[in-house]
């Protein structure tokens, strides 16, 4: 390879024709611009495999996580899962969406890689490959705010948190319950004060 010429030539004290070589320093511009290609292209190279190994890891253990979860219902109370809410209800709803979390966990490598491959390809082909490879994306990220917000669709939902509302159905209720609350303090305080309550 070009680096192994550039470093071979490097450890050389003198040339084929007897002439004194370059130290690294000295070398052209042309021959460092190579080396320093050749460096970066390595560097991206291991960044992108410990990025695809931490990946790999992650969506593992959330897929064995999820399989865990669906069969013990113990497990899944345990889960804990980070996000930004403090709410009990949130927390519950993301735990009730940990099978196509896990799918969308997975479909992020299965984005980058099939990117990967569509790069090599004409442009029109490679960009309807790109978008073919967002669909499951987008999909499962699209069924877990679903199960969050409303509990649906039940079937992927864990078995023993079906029966529970979404954060959404949720939140509409207690609006409903505290509209229907204040209306009846009004209707009684009114009553109250009527000429023909005394």
């Amino acid at each position: 390879m070009l680096l192994a010429a550039a470093l071979d030539g490097a450890g050389r004290g003198t040339g084929a024709a007897g002439e004194q070589t370059c130290t690294p320093v000295e070398w052209p511009a042309d021959r460092r611009r190579i080396l320093g290609a050749e460096l970066e292209r390595g560097t991206s190279v291991v960044i992108v495999v410990i990025i695809m190994v931490l990946w790999a890891s992650t969506a593992v253990f959330s897929c064995r996580q999820a399989v865990r979860a669906w069969r013990d219902p113990d497990y899944a109370r345990g889960i804990f899962f980070p996000n930004p809410s403090s709410d009990p209800a949130v927390r519950r709803g993301h735990v009730r969406g940990l099978v196509p979390f896990a799918g969308f966990l997975v479909s992020i490598g299965i984005v980058v890689l099939i990117s990967a491959v569509a790069a090599g390809l004409p442009s029109a082909e490679g960009r309807g490959l790109a978008i073919a490879a967002f669909m499951p994306f987008f999909l499962c990220l699209g069924l877990h705010c679903t199960i969050l917000w409303f509990n649906w669709p039940r079937f992927l939902v864990l078995p023993h948190m079906r029966d529970e509302i979404g954060t959404v159905t949720e939140w509409w209720r207690w609006r409903r319950d505290i509209r229907i609350a204040l209306k009846e303090a009004a209707e009684r305080d009114a009553q109250g004060h009527h000429p023909d309550s005394r």
